[in-house]
This record gives C-alpha cells, sequence and structure tokens, in this order.
C-alpha cells in the first residue's frame, strides 16, 4: 500500500470498493473532526501534572460494565479509555452504557483484533525469522473491510469516540495513510521503528498515532509519574499469561501509588494538553515522509505466528483465501454471495484465534479456538457451494486430539462434506447471503 494504494485496491477489489465507499458517510453519524479530539467533561488535564494517558483493551467476553461504572463513579479522578469491539458494545445493557461516567471513554477495535500488517502481507521482514515457515498470503484489501467495517458494527445510547485500537498496536508504514478516509482521529499502537519525533505523531489531516507503552496485568512493570506525557495499554487479549475466561479484577487499576489523585487520563484528554498538542505538531510531515511504522506492543509478532500450531493455520487460512480469490469471476455468484464469502474469511483473520492457539493455554483453549476457527473457513465453502476440502476436516497438526465435545457444539464444531454439505449449520442464515 503506497501512494494511490488505495484507488489501486478499489480498481482490482470491487468488493472492497463498495465497502469503501458506503463506509465514508458514517463518519458524520458519529460526530468526529479530524482535528483534535474533544476531552469528556471531567477529564481534563491539570496544567501542572504531564498527562499520562491509559487505555484497556479487555477480551470481548469479558466485560463487567456494572463494576466499570462503579470504578469510575469511586474514582473520579481516574480517566480510562476502553477499547470495545462492536460485539461487545452490543451485548453491553443499555440503561447501564447511558450511566457510563464522563471520565470513562470508549473507543473502537476491530472485531477480533486482526493484525494489520499480517493481512496485508504475512511474509514481511518485520515477522522476522518466522516469515520463512509461512505461507504466501497477501490481502491488502481485507485490510481495506476490516477498517471500513468497524464503525458500520456500532450502535446503541454511547457509542465510542472517534480513536481506534489496531490489533496488538502493529501498524507498518503503508498502513497509515488508511485512517483518515475511515474517519478516525487517533489510533493506538506500539512502539515506533525508524522515528525522528518523539511522538506522538500526526498527519497532515490531522490523525494523531500515539505509541503506547504495555503494563503488565500487575503493573510491575509501572515506572511512576513521569515529567513528560506517556501512554501506556492493558492489553488483555494479548496476555497469554492468563487464559481466556480470566477476568481482569478492576481493582488491579486502582493499584497504582496514589490512585486517589491519578495521573491516568483517557485518549481524548490527553491529546488536549498543550506538551501533548506541541509535540504533535513538531512531528507534522514526517508520516508523510513513509518510513515510520509501529511494532506490536508485545515487542514483536511471535504471538500470532511463533508457534507450529498457529503456522499450520496461517496455512490453511491462505489455502482458502485462494479457493475465494479463484471464484471472483465465476458468472452463477453474485456479488451478495462472494461479499458474504469474504466476510466469512475476514472472520477467520481475526488475531483472537491465532492467540488463543497458544501451547502456553490449556489444551480446551486451543481446541475451542480450532473448532471456531475452522468454522469460519468452513463457512466460506458452504456459501460459496463447494465441497469441503480435506484440510478442513483434520487437525492443525498431525497428533493433535479432537475436542471431545458432544452435543451441539460438537456438531457445530465438525466439518462435513458430500451431500450434506450444504445442510450443515444454519442453511437458511446462508441462503439469505444469496
Amino acid at each position: 500500500l503506497g501512494a494511490g494504494s488505495g484507488l489501486q485496491i478499489i480498481r482490482y477489489y470491487p468488493v472492497a470498493a463498495l465497502a469503501f465507499a458506503a463506509w465514508l458517510p458514517l463518519a458524520a453519524a458519529f460526530g468526529q473532526d479530524q482535528g483534535a479530539p474533544t476531552a469528556p467533561s471531567g477529564t481534563e488535564v491539570s496544567s501542572g501534572a504531564a498527562p499520562v494517558a491509559l487505555l484497556w483493551i479487555p477480551r470481548e467476553d469479558n466485560l463487567d460494565w456494572d463494576s466499570i461504572v462503579k470504578l469510575g463513579l469511586d474514582l473520579p479522578s481516574l480517566g480510562l479509555t476502553i477499547a470495545v469491539s462492536p460485539r461487545a458494545l452490543a451485548d453491553a445493557p443499555p440503561e447501564t452504557l447511558a450511566d457510563l461516567p464522563a471520565n470513562i471513554e470508549l473507543a473502537m477495535r476491530p472485531a477480533g483484533d486482526p493484525v494489520l500488517p499480517l493481512i496485508k502481507e504475512l511474509q514481511n521482514p518485520a515477522v522476522g525469522t518466522a516469515a520463512a515457515d509461512l505461507p504466501a498470503f497477501s490481502r491488502p484489501q481485507d485490510v481495506i473491510a476490516h477498517l471500513s467495517g468497524v464503525k458500520k458494527g456500532y450502535s446503541g445510547p454511547r457509542l465510542p469516540g472517534g480513536g481506534i485500537a489496531a490489533g496488538g498496536g502493529a501498524l507498518t508504514k503503508e498502513l497509515l495513510t488508511l485512517f483518515y478516509p475511515m474517519g478516525f482521529n487517533w489510533v493506538a499502537a506500539g512502539d515506533p521503528e525508524n522515528s525522528v519525533s518523539s511522538g506522538p505523531w500526526q498527519d497532515a489531516h490531522g490523525v494523531a498515532f500515539l505509541s503506547f507503552k504495555p503494563l503488565n496485568r500487575d503493573l510491575s512493570n509501572w515506572p511512576g509519574p513521569s515529567s513528560e506525557p506517556a501512554a501506556y495499554v492493558l492489553d488483555d487479549t494479548a496476555d497469554l499469561s492468563q487464559a481466556p475466561g480470566t477476568i481482569r479484577t478492576l481493582q488491579e487499576l486502582t493499584a497504582f501509588p496514589g490512585s486517589e489523585a491519578t495521573p491516568f487520563t483517557g485518549v481524548s484528554a490527553f491529546l488536549k494538553d498543550p506538551r501533548v498538542i506541541a509535540r504533535l505538531q513538531s512531528s507534522l510531515g514526517e508520516i508523510e515522509k513513509g518510513t515510520l511504522s509501529f511494532r506490536p506492543w508485545t515487542g514483536d509478532y511471535e504471538p500470532w505466528v511463533g508457534q507450529p500450531l498457529k503456522r499450520a493455520a496461517w496455512k490453511l487460512l491462505a489455502s482458502v483465501a485462494r479457493t475465494l480469490e479463484s471464484q471472483q469471476n465465476t458468472p452463477t455468484l453474485t456479488p451478495k454471495v462472494l461479499d458474504a464469502a469474504g466476510t466469512q474469511l475476514l472472520d477467520a483473520e481475526g488475531g483472537h484465534y491465532f492467540l488463543n492457539l497458544d501451547t502456553r493455554f490449556p489444551a480446551a483453549v486451543r481446541e475451542a479456538a480450532e473448532r471456531e476457527f475452522r468454522v469460519s473457513l468452513s463457512n466460506v465453502f458452504r456459501i460459496l457451494r463447494l465441497p469441503a476440502p480435506e484440510d478442513l476436516q483434520r487437525p492443525l497438526l498431525a497428533g493433535e486430539t479432537a475436542s471431545g465435545q458432544e452435543g451441539p457444539d460438537a456438531e457445530a464444531g465438525s466439518v462435513e462434506s458430500g451431500e450434506d454439505w450444504l445442510a450443515f449449520l444454519d442453511r437458511a442464515k446462508i441462503e439469505r447471503t444469496m
């Protein structure tokens, strides 16, 4: 994705073009400017203390909204930005969201937390030595689809602001120009590479890129207040020390020294601090030079590609993507059908699948992730009305055990082929896409 790459993608990928065109008017619905964000009341930063932005990225199914409301009310000096997916926000009780205190703000994140540089080009040098064992997989059109679909998924009484947390904090230089057309006004990312200024950075359209340092779950690496602006992230999704299903106790957020007069603020208020504004202004032009990029806040891409089971999943994903690509000019398949199949592939690109295949997690966690991953990929073939490939019927790695489940969940996780193929899962739902 270089200069003019958006036009090239739109020219060669008409489905992505439709998604992109449909997306642009949605920015107005969120009421976001492209300049500096407006700070919520109650979270303004004092002119004396250096602002410290705090971003929390919880696992999608582990949000206790009542406790979040209580946290904001009990600690009015604590400013906090929570990145929530459309799925997590849809599950929140509307009355609870309406009561969310002003010092707790919401930001966006793509569903499934796809790691965008890996979707754009899996075999890119940034991945490191693990790239040698990875398949050829390059879907820049899916990067646009992931970003253009973010705001469309949100609804309810409390919409997120104009900020977005990139999956894992990873952004290569070619991706930085995509956020302004999508209507975002700030982007959370990891450590910068090839930077000239100290950051945060602002592009010519006013989109701010912030580098967040990760905090350990026990906050043991918290360095204390600083004389300079800083930003920290609590990313539960990439925390491989805790298996999915472990709920972060919000008391951890109050464990910092002096928590009653916390230095933390939400990202919107952080961006309104004069010292931060001065840094943004001094960085103008650096993004346009095309050298700045951001590493994941885990330090590297190992959590998504670093084990044989995860690399096997990428190979299966690449195989299904090639099948979908080969069907693009099939006369019997309408654009609506191809788009529905592409949506299933987008789901399978979610970073959470690859994280949850980690051997540091219990076998049950890996088996559940593999089962859900297979269902998304198998749905591509069902929608296209193609027979199931044998690879979807075997474990990702030889010697991996089956889930051993019984009942409806086991049926949903199995992959069939032959005459019963089209009867798998919810046939009525599939047919509604055609």
